[in-house]
C-alpha cells in the first residue's frame, strides 16, 4: 500500500503534535530571550505564538498573507489566539508575522531557534 503525502511533505507529522514541540518550555524561553519588545504590554501575540505561526508557515510552504488568511479555528486553538466571539478569532495580520520573521527575529535569531529545537529532537530520540 502507497501512501500520498501532501506536496512538500517529507514525513507524516500531525500538526497540533509540531506546535506542541515547538511549546516546550526551552523553546518559549529561547525565543524570548531572542526577542525584545520594547513596549510588551502592548503586544497583541507573545513570541511564542508568532514563532509557532511562523513554523507553521514554513512547514505548509505558504507566503505570510496565505498563511494567516487560511487559518482554520482549529489552527487558532491550538496557537492560542484570543477568540472575540464564538468562532472569531483576533489574528496577527500578514505584515506582523512577515515584521516578526525578518526583523524580530532575523536569520540569525531562526538559525539560533533552529539549533535549539534541534538539541530538544537530539535529547527525545
Amino acid at each position: 500500500m502507497v501512501s500520498t503525502l501532501p506536496p512538500g511533505s517529507f514525513f507524516p507529522v500531525s500538526l497540533s503534535n509540531l506546535l506542541e514541540v515547538l511549546a516546550s518550555s526551552a523553546v518559549e524561553n529561547r525565543v524570548n530571550e531572542l526577542i525584545h519588545y520594547s513596549v510588551p504590554e502592548k503586544c497583541l501575540y507573545t513570541a511564542l505564538q508568532l514563532f509557532q505561526l511562523l513554523s507553521l508557515r514554513d512547514f505548509r510552504q505558504q507566503s505570510y498573507r496565505k498563511c494567516c488568511a487560511s487559518l482554520s479555528q482549529e489552527d487558532c486553538l491550538v496557537l492560542g489566539f484570543v477568540e472575540v466571539c464564538p468562532g472569531v478569532f483576533l489574528t496577527p495580520c500578514h505584515s506582523t508575522l512577515h515584521d516578526f520573521a525578518l526583523n524580530r527575529l532575523g536569520l540569525e535569531g531562526l538559525k539560533e531557534m533552529m539549533a535549539t529545537i534541534g538539541e530538544i529532537a537530539c535529547k527525545n530520540i
